[in-house]
């Protein structure tokens, strides 16, 4: 989480530690959110459309907009969601 934390910081262009408590909470609130509405654990890491979701939830949330949240990304969460159910679909085509 450290280095999600810090790739999060310089997006938003924070320089200081004060608020790092309050980003992690809402690294690990947006992360729990967006597994359960693309039906995947995502590699936040390894996924640049994943973590661009997140690091858009994190900054929805800390403008208190997080209502707009899904309206306004749904079509990148559809995107993925489909992404992820296709790859699930190979890998067990590739096992049968």
């Amino acid at each position: 989480m450290i280095t999600l934390l810090e790739d999060l910081k310089s997006e938003l262009h924070i320089t200081w530690a004060d608020e790092d408590e309050e980003l992690v909470r809402l690294l690990e609130r947006g992360s729990k959110t967006l597994n359960r509405l693309i039906g995947a654990d995502l590699d936040y890491l390894a996924e640049d459309e994943a973590q661009g979701l997140l690091f858009a939830y994190v900054r929805y949330s800390r403008n208190n907009a997080i209502e707009f949240f899904r309206v306004n990304f749904r079509d990148d969460i559809t995107s993925l969601s489909l992404m992820h159910g296709a790859a699930i679909m190979a890998e067990e085509a590739d096992v049968l």
